[in-house]
């Protein structure tokens, strides 16, 4: 007989063809981060924090030679996601929680087998292989819970990304590192509210660019990537691509390139927009870096 008894695959994303499954002696099962049919597809991980899930898990299944995700279920073990867990922390903990469930299932494979359940296809949802676009800040509508969701969905895969104009020149900047603002911490600017959305805040041994987001909250920057340059700190990306180069006093992102034969329009605020209450700053707090 073949040197093997069964087949096991993880984050594959391809069909396996029956052909393939039947040669092994007890067929093939798959290893997916999600608790199916919740999820089927190329980007469980990075969809489930997208969307700001608390729960997901892990899923042991049989192969599917025609529907991607579709086989029945083995075994499946829930997991709670940190609010602040990134990509990559969700892989290692969810790979973690993967590998003591299939050793369970393989130890018990008859057993498990008996006890397998068909999908429930009205429960189904699916994900697909994200593209570079998908990681683009859209100012004008994300708040910042949605920017910082993004970022830690794909976080370590693709950066999420904005636009600055400087002059005629239109520079596409990734976002390395990024943080959610506690509103008890304040402002560079005490009349942030009265800015744009993506507008940005600098200042000498201020140790990161504050960012005001539509709903009013800001977020932290301190590492940035610039039209595929060299990473920089943030004191690199000010020095280099804020300060001195005829820029408005607070240049801001932009949701979308613009058109560089026009001046970029000025931002006006949506007629149905709420401005935001300035939050109570804990005046004790030191912004400045010694």
């Amino acid at each position: 007989g073949p040197p093997y008894d069964i087949g096991i695959v993880a984050s594959f994303g391809k069909f396996i063809p029956a052909s393939i499954i039947n040669r092994f002696p007890l067929g093939m099962i798959n290893v997916h981060p999600s608790l199916l049919p919740k999820y089927r597809g190329a980007s469980p991980i990075q969809t489930a924090i997208k969307n700001g899930d608390n729960n997901t898990g892990v899923t042991i299944q049989e192969l599917h030679p025609r529907v991607m995700d579709g086989g029945k279920i083995l075994a499946q073990i829930p997991y709670t996601l940190s609010n602040e867990a990134t990509r990559l922390d969700a892989m290692l903990q969810l790979g973690h929680v993967g590998g003591k469930l299939l050793v369970k299932v393989l130890k018990n494979l008859e057993q498990v087998r008996r006890m397998a359940i068909e999908q429930d296809e009205s429960e189904v949802t699916e994900t697909r292989l994200l593209v570079k676009t998908d990681a683009q800040i859209y100012w004008d509508t994300m708040t910042a819970d949605d920017i910082m969701r993004m970022f830690r969905a794909y976080y370590g895969s693709e950066p999420i990304y904005s636009f600055i104009r400087i002059k005629n020149k239109v520079k596409h900047v990734q976002i390395i590192e990024l943080k959610h603002v506690d509103p008890k911490i304040p402002p560079i600017n005490r009349e942030y509210l009265n800015y744009p959305p993506g507008t940005m805040f600098f200042a000498r041994k201020i140790p990161y660019i504050e960012v005001v987001c539509i709903d009013g909250n800001r977020l932290h920057g301190t590492r940035f990537v610039v039209s595929g340059k060299a990473s920089n700190d943030q004191y690199q990306f000010i020095a280099g691509y804020l300060r001195g180069k005829k820029l408005t006093k607070f240049p801001r992102f932009l949701s979308a390139a613009p058109d560089l034969r026009r001046p970029t329009p000025e931002y006006i605020f949506p007629p149905d927009y709420k401005r935001p209450e300035y939050p109570k700053f804990d005046e004790s707090i030191n912004i400045v870096r010694g």
